[in-house]
């Protein structure tokens, strides 16, 4: 038969045609990959037809009901020497009112992340049995090669699994029973949503914004690495090959998990403590995605950016500076020495602290610097926290940066936001425990002269 046009193509997915037609369509489409262009372009087109009506307008009443009384009562007192007659200025209000309260959540109220949106993932390989649902639950046609539309949930059978490749060369194998949506699928950014069952995922080294796994009682969040998520009943566990993820569960600090570890959240979203050594006994999803567990290395020194490190609002301690003899004073080939020994001899008589960097060309250059590893995003993230006042959820994490990370720089933010935090949550004796642990790691680094200062020395 001829190419279908696009009428005949949604009538067939809308169920429009007769036993006959269908079956000649689906045998045509098998062999046509014109046709499956066409047919993923259509199915794009409804699913966002049907997401875009799906979404509700919120009006709300209460906030209508307070403002219109209250605007009346401020009309009437500027203007008691108009003489408008009240039902005509009630009415006026009454519909300026609602008609602000309907308009104003489509302006300032973005469409939900969960709408439907075009997506660039394609099927790689196809399992037997493996089913593709729209946005809206409708059923959709699904072939090897064919693209699946935002929105779109992908489940398997029982026998065997289905592959997909996203639009940044990153591939994803949901296992045999399980269901997984793609929430979003661009060069820029990845989200994945897993119901049941297990994904496991090679995430391309390349820049994005993100690239997120939300199995509900946890998200994993990644830049360039290989590991795995598993959905049961009762908890979720993440398995990592490559490299490292940042494990944030919904109600708990995150942790950055590196390569050869498994952990557990459980389905209320707090860590589990039982040992997963068993979870390694099975490895032929990333066999299937050629990663090498043999390849499972910590990431290469020094290879954290920096992260934006502000200098935070400190209550004014007396300070008096220490001595500086010349004879004493550390040479400048010092301050670049990339490790430093955990407890350094101590000198007869103390070293100057070196001269702070300017405040703007430290921020500038912090701030210039994008986190392109989970590590670099993690500490970030622990930054943006110290400002808003919930860092205590990110000490754990920057415990494990400061005792386990190889990247020298890392270990220095961490330790000097441990310290911070402290600070800011009012354990006075905590920070500066933290600000003393900082001067022996890093006795000339780059917040040497804020610990001292906190130390009073």
């Amino acid at each position: 038969m001829s190419c279908p046009n696009d009428a005949t193509l949604w009538s067939f997915l809308e169920g429009g045609l007769d036993a006959a037609d269908r079956a000649a369509i689906d045998d045509h489409l098998s062999g046509c990959p014109a046709c499956q262009a066409s047919l993923q372009r259509v199915q794009a087109t409804r699913a966002v037809l049907r997401g875009a009506g799906a979404v509700p307008v919120e009006v709300d009443w209460r906030r209508a009901d307070e403002a219109v009384p209250g605007a009346a009562t401020v009309r009437f007192a500027r203007s008691a020497r108009w003489r408008v007659p009240v039902w005509g200025l009630t009415a006026a209000l009454v519909a300026a009112g609602v008609a602000l309260m309907v308009w104003a959540p489509w302006a300032t109220h973005p469409v939900s992340p969960d709408a439907p949106v075009l997506s660039g993932a394609v099927v790689e390989s196809l399992g037997g049995g493996s089913t593709l649902r729209s946005a809206t639950n409708e059923p959709l046609a699904l072939v090897e090669g064919a693209g699946v539309p935002g929105g779109a949930t992908l489940s398997t059978a029982a026998t065997a699994p289905t592959v997909l490749r996203l639009p940044e060369q990153s591939r994803a194998r949901l296992a045999p029973q399980s269901s997984a949506s793609i929430l979003r699928a661009t060069k820029e950014e990845i989200a994945l949503r897993l119901q049941s069952g297990t994904v496991t995922v090679k995430a391309a080294h390349v820049p994005r914004k993100e690239f997120l796994v939300d199995a509900e009682a946890a998200q994993v969040r990644v830049v360039g690495t290989a590991f795995r998520v598993r959905r049961d009943p009762d908890r979720v566990i993440v398995t990592v090959a490559e490299g490292r993820v940042l494990v944030e569960p919904k109600d708990g600090p995150g942790r950055l998990i590196d390569a050869g570890h498994t952990v557990a959240i459980t389905s209320d979203g707090t860590w589990a403590q039982d040992a997963l050594d068993a979870q390694w006994d099975d490895t032929s999803d990333f066999d299937a995605l050629g990663v090498a567990l043999a390849r499972a290395v910590p990431e290469p020194k020094d290879a954290t950016p920096a992260v934006a490190i502000a200098e935070p609002p400190r209550r004014e301690r007396p300070h008096v500076p220490p001595a500086r003899p010349a004879s004493d004073q550390p040479p400048a080939a010092a301050l670049t020495t990339p490790d430093i020994p955990a407890t350094p001899p101590v000198p007869d008589t103390a070293p100057a602290p070196p001269e702070p960097a300017p405040a703007a060309a430290t921020a500038s250059a912090a701030t210039d610097a994008v986190p392109t590893t989970a590590e670099a995003l993690f500490l970030a993230r622990a930054q943006a926290a110290l400002k808003t006042g919930r860092c205590q959820n990110y000490q754990l994490g920057l415990q494990d940066v400061v005792e386990g990370s190889e990247d020298r720089n890392a270990r220095e933010i961490a330790q000097i936001l441990r310290a911070r935090c402290f600070d800011d949550q009012l354990e006075p004796a905590a920070a500066l425990r933290e600000y003393r642990k900082y001067l022996e790691r890093f006795p000339n680094g780059r917040f040497a002269a804020e610990a001292h200062k906190a130390l009073g020395d």
